[in-house]
């Protein structure tokens, strides 16, 4: 399956409908394959490419619930940032992404930065980064393997131990882009 421009129209549509007519008809879906996936909805402000809001799911799931549902999660429900509202529309751009290939990494630097997604999981502490983090914020293995690690919630220094110990998963992504400024232009 292929993520397309259509899929983050779409969501991109479902928050612009929940802050202008939250009661009105449904957003029409495009045309979607009827199997389960695992995807993630990222938000970023133009011109900057400003980070936004980013919720996904590892888990595969129903494409089409799950679009509308993480789209919604990523404008109105990540922590990190307030909710999305109607003068940010003009300035929001969706990158749709669709995460297949699941393996698990031999060792820590078993994965390609810029190529592969990466989930860490130690002691309890989980985190994934999606994989263009790494390469956007020009970390080595070591670097976004000891971010990974923080964002999970993990306090202690990340020693050769502990990255000896850490289970990663790697992941591919699809993606495809869409401006909410070209939606309203067409």
């Amino acid at each position: 399956m292929t993520a397309t421009p259509e899929m983050a129209e779409y969501c991109l549509r479902v928050i612009a409908q929940q802050i202008s007519a939250p009661d009105g008809p449904s957003v029409p879906l495009p045309a979607i394959p009827k199997e389960d996936a695992a995807c993630f909805v990222t938000l970023t402000t133009l011109p900057q490419d400003r980070l936004r809001g980013c919720i996904g799911s590892l888990r595969p799931g129903n494409l089409k619930k799950d679009m509308r549902r993480l789209a919604l999660a990523a404008a109105f429900q990540d922590s990190r940032f307030p909710k999305v509202k109607e003068e940010e529309l003009p300035t929001l751009r969706c990158c749709f992404s669709l995460l297949h290939t699941f393996e698990p990494c031999s060792a820590w630097n078993d994965w390609e930065i810029g190529n592969h997604g990466l989930i860490a999981d130690y002691d309890g502490y989980s985190a994934t980064y999606l994989p263009s983090v790494a390469e956007e914020q020009g970390w080595d293995h070591r670097e976004t393997l000891v971010s990974l690690l923080e964002k999970a919630g993990f306090e202690e220094p990340v020693t050769d131990h502990v990255l000896g110990k850490v289970r990663l998963t790697r992941y591919q992504v699809n993606k495809a882009f869409k401006d909410y400024k070209d939606i309203v232009a067409s």
